[in-house]
């Protein structure tokens, strides 16, 4: 379905027509549109190209640890900042190459590991603060 919805708004904007779609899901919204409105509490943010938004997505990493790994230890991380503690689990933001991180996640004992693609919301926070000031 979605690949024949995808094909029903090319034809449908290659004849002219705007189509608003409404998504949180950045690979869904890259496949779709070209250009993306993002409203918070009903007012018009941004209106930006998506390739402009997929510069500022980047990876949520959360892993989940045998012990609470110090304060600190994941500072000074290329591409790496770190989003939430909570007990043994810890969430990152990933930019780039996922290496210095896994390679600084070996020195702890890791239980688990989950990663996805940051959603249109989270690059919004990213850009604009908790607010949507920036």
């Amino acid at each position: 379905m979605q690949r024949v919805f995808a094909e029903i708004t090319r034809e449908t904007t290659g004849r002219g027509a705007t189509v608003f779609l409404s998504s949180h899901v950045l690979s869904e919204v890259q496949h779709t549109a070209d250009r993306v409105a993002l409203i918070r509490d009903g007012r018009l943010q941004l209106v930006r190209g998506v390739e402009d938004l997929r510069e500022h997505a980047f990876t949520r990493v959360e892993v989940t640890f045998d012990a609470a790994p110090p304060p600190g230890a994941f500072t000074g991380i290329r591409g790496v900042r770190e989003l939430r503690r909570e007990g043994t689990q810890v969430l990152f933001a990933l930019s780039g190459d996922a290496d210095p991180l896994i390679k600084r996640l070996a020195v702890h004992t890791v239980r688990a590991i989950d990663s996805h693609e940051a959603d249109l919301e989270d690059i919004f926070l990213s850009l604009y603060g908790s607010e949507g000031e920036g």
